[in-house]
């Protein structure tokens, strides 16, 4: 019976453990006349990611995705985001230069702010973004 109800905790811990690490948002880019460029649907996970950049990183899973344009963000790519309070940080940070990031703001269930890239001494504003949090 102890096994049993043992079994039955590690079981249920488990379950509460993973539903935690499920973040689903709808992801919105945009070029810099508003025009949408591409959206996806991604899992904002709790598993640890490389990045060369400081700070806590962690995976952020492309789950669907929809281009209108070829050169569109680098859904293709290792991608890691993090949270400083509410503010938001994700994008191509697995390489050491040439990064593509949007840097944005949470307030309530909806995310907004800018899309950019940059390397060593450079950097280019290429639109901005939004995204709404989803259930699944």
């Amino acid at each position: 019976m102890i096994r049993v109800l043992f079994s039955l905790l590690l079981f249920t811990s488990h379950l509460s453990a993973s539903e935690e690490q499920q973040s689903f948002w709808r992801l919105n880019i945009y070029d810099n006349s508003g025009q949408l460029t591409s959206n996806a649907v991604v899992n904002l996970t709790k598993n640890p990611a490389n990045a060369c950049l400081d700070g806590k990183w962690f995976q952020l899973k492309v789950l669907e995705l929809n281009a209108m344009e070829a050169e569109t963000f680098p859904f293709n790519n290792q991608l890691s985001y993090k949270f400083d309070g509410n503010k938001i940080l994700l994008g191509r940070n697995n390489r050491c230069d040439s990064y593509a990031q949007l840097a944005g703001e949470l307030n309530g269930n909806i995310i907004s702010g800018s899309y950019f890239s940059f390397g060593l001494g450079w950097s280019k504003e290429l639109g901005t973004f939004s995204m709404s949090k989803v259930g699944i």
